[in-house]
């Protein structure tokens, strides 16, 4: 996925809605995925991995921002899992705003098994993280 802006809205009766929930993109399948220039703006969860899959993930240049004050929990996070996984991940020159996102955003929010499995690695450089103090590690 090349050059895309990525704003969603959630419409529950199909008159008011609002941003509560919506995932920017929701990887269901496994496999290698590339994603370079990717704007995700006033999204509740940027990337979602979600169930019992594999993951190789290469993320360039992308930006996360918020347009609504305290919006915003994760970048990379994990649904719907029983068993364990490998997350593959490079995130490169990426620019996380975080001055409008909720306080204690997690660029990565991955249960503790896949971080420690074997076959998981992740890579994060060249990163630009702006209002780093909303920042949960």
């Amino acid at each position: 996925l090349n050059n895309v802006h990525i704003l969603s809205w959630r419409v529950g009766n199909g008159l008011q809605g609002d941003f509560s929930g919506t995932v920017g993109i929701k990887m269901v399948k496994q496999g290698f995925f590339i994603f370079n220039e990717v704007y995700f703006d006033t999204i509740e969860r940027d990337f979602v991995i979600d169930g019992n899959i594999d993951i190789e993930m290469v993320v360039d240049k992308c930006i996360t921002h918020s347009y609504l004050a305290d919006f915003g929990n994760t970048f990379i996070s994990w649904d719907n899992r029983t068993s364990s996984n490998t997350l593959q991940a490079k995130v490169t020159g990426c620019i996380f705003n975080l001055e409008s996102k909720a306080d204690n955003f997690k660029i990565f929010d991955l249960p503790n098994d896949v971080i420690n499995t074997y076959g998981s690695s992740i890579t994060f450089s060249d990163n630009v993280i702006r209002n780093s103090g909303k920042l949960l590690i």
